[in-house]
């Protein structure tokens, strides 16, 4: 992944082609020169954008959903929690526990799913802008 990532940085700006962006097993953002999914599109490096420059970018997206979707499902998952603890462990009680214990399992699960479409969220490219014509280095008269 870091060999794919230095070759993209290594380009020259000028340099035509076709980048996939992608996401790794562990939500990092990896480039490729082949499609990840049967339905992803080119990714256009515009004049001058550097990729590390994107990164960044999916990389605070990312962190920014991980933060609002994390902090509203681990206040749920305290409150569970906290039940079951003032519930104890009485046999009476061990429905209710068990019943506690699927919804944070629940929410848990709802969580991760939420990341992971935030994560593709993040990736998605809005609609293909027309790249610049490239310089030529020549000052215009």
């Amino acid at each position: 992944m870091r060999i794919a990532l230095l070759v993209v940085l290594s380009l020259p700006v000028f340099a035509q082609a076709q980048v996939y962006k992608c996401s790794g097993k562990s939500g990092e953002t990896v480039y490729s020169q082949s499609p990840c999914t049967g339905d992803a599109r080119p990714h256009v490096l515009r004049s001058g954008q550097l990729a590390g420059s994107n990164l960044r970018l999916d990389r605070q997206c990312l962190q920014q959903a991980q933060a609002s979707i994390y902090a509203a499902s681990n206040d749920r998952v305290a409150g569970w929690q906290q039940q079951i603890e003032l519930l104890g462990s009485t046999a009476n009680n061990r429905p209710r526990i068990i019943q506690l214990q699927q919804q944070i399992r629940d929410e848990n699960a709802s969580a991760k799913r939420q990341v992971d479409q935030a994560r593709s969220d993040c990736l998605r490219e809005p609609a293909p802008e027309q790249p610049a014509p490239l310089s030529t280095g020549q000052a215009d008269t």
